[in-house]
């Protein structure tokens, strides 16, 4: 059954090749983004606030509880957000790409 599947895949592959989320170039398999649009992702690393996400610029701004200001004046509803990537350009198009798929998937029949 697995040959079969990767036969089929293959032969899928040949006639609709995989192509990047984002700019629809061609990459390796399906899914994926290409070199230059992952690039274009600008991920969250530490230093960030604990409670929202948010990335702090530097160590010294993120202070020893690691909250930040929007935070400490107004309390989100939730305890803990992280996501992993700020909202840029490349990101938009992913997000929106990412959730149309998953809503065509929930509503098949």
């Amino acid at each position: 059954m697995a040959f079969l599947k990767a036969c089929f895949t293959n032969i899928l592959d040949f006639i609709l090749p995989p192509h990047c989320i984002i700019c629809h170039s061609l990459v390796q398999n399906a899914g994926w983004l290409c070199s230059s649009c992952f690039k274009g992702l600008d991920f969250i690393s530490e230093p960030f606030c604990v409670r929202c996400g948010q990335p702090f610029e530097s160590y010294e701004m993120a202070g020893s509880d690691h909250i930040c200001a929007d935070c400490l004046n107004k309390p989100p509803l939730w305890e803990q957000a992280r996501a992993a990537f700020l909202y840029n350009e490349n990101s938009s198009v992913l997000y929106y790409r990412l959730n149309t798929q998953i809503v065509r998937k929930a509503y098949r029949f």
